[in-house]
């Protein structure tokens, strides 16, 4: 939705008639973390580049006359793009062709063994940053871990269960992530970067929460979750410049 705060309510009201939330299911728990709802789901959960990730997603869901262009143009799915890492070539080719957002996710830690990702946060940075939220199985325990791409050490709660985890116990787990480079100041690892745009930049609420989203193939919810959280937090940042600008004008 575009910002269109001319008046001092204009971009407020623009933000409250925004669709109703949806109801989120803060309880469900997968039955366990080796499980995909769908194939698509597993291919994708392979693979650490973001742009990559996104045409696959694109080309295995696509239907019709879509369907009939990529196999027309594309052809079939090169092995090298559905694997977990791209080659420096094959990377440094599409950064040069499309730019560097390609770049996204590619060099995040390989995943160890019996160890999956559960969710990752995306950031519309120049170069796609990611943090993948990863579990592995060992001695009968799910250990946790944040990784990124600069090899920051990210600090989770839990660090281990002996079951799969909530949808609310992985929302707490991202929200009481910290590290030494984060500066949370008390913010959680997704609104952190809404905070940064809203606050060092001269951005709408909705260009800053277009900032930093969450993805899960086994939590299909956490998306809409933070959705949620992102529509109340422009509706505050919202109601905060209508009331500045009615007491600048009064």
């Amino acid at each position: 939705m575009p910002f269109v705060g001319v008046g001092p309510f204009g971009f407020y009201s623009s933000i409250l008639m925004e669709g109703s939330p949806m109801s989120i299911d803060l309880n469900f728990q997968p039955t366990s973390y080796a499980d995909f709802d769908d194939p698509v789901s597993l291919a994708l959960n392979g693979i650490k580049g973001q742009m990559r990730r996104e045409m696959v997603r694109d080309m295995l869901t696509a239907t019709g006359q879509q369907r009939a262009v990529y196999d027309t143009v594309l052809g079939p799915i090169d092995d090298e793009v559905l694997g977990e890492r791209a080659s420096p070539e094959f990377t440094q080719n599409l950064n040069l062709a499309h730019g560097p957002s390609w770049l996204g996710g590619e060099y995040l830690p390989d995943l160890a063994k019996r160890e999956v990702e559960i969710a990752r946060i995306v950031l519309a940075s120049v170069t796609m940053d990611v943090f993948s939220v990863r579990v592995r199985l060992r001695g009968g325990r799910y250990h946790y871990a944040i990784r990124d791409e600069y090899a920051t050490e990210i600090s989770v709660r839990p660090k281990t269960s002996r079951a799969p985890l909530t949808l609310d116990g992985l929302v707490k787990l991202i929200d009481t992530a910290d590290g030494q480079d984060l500066e949370s100041n008390g913010r959680s690892l997704v609104d952190i970067w809404w905070w940064q745009q809203w606050e060092y930049g001269e951005y709408s609420p909705q260009e800053c929460t277009d900032f930093a989203w969450v993805e899960s193939e086994q939590y299909p919810q956490l998306a809409a979750y933070y959705r949620q959280r992102a529509r109340q937090w422009r509706i505050a940042r919202a109601s905060e410049v209508a009331l500045h600008t009615g007491e600048d004008e009064s």
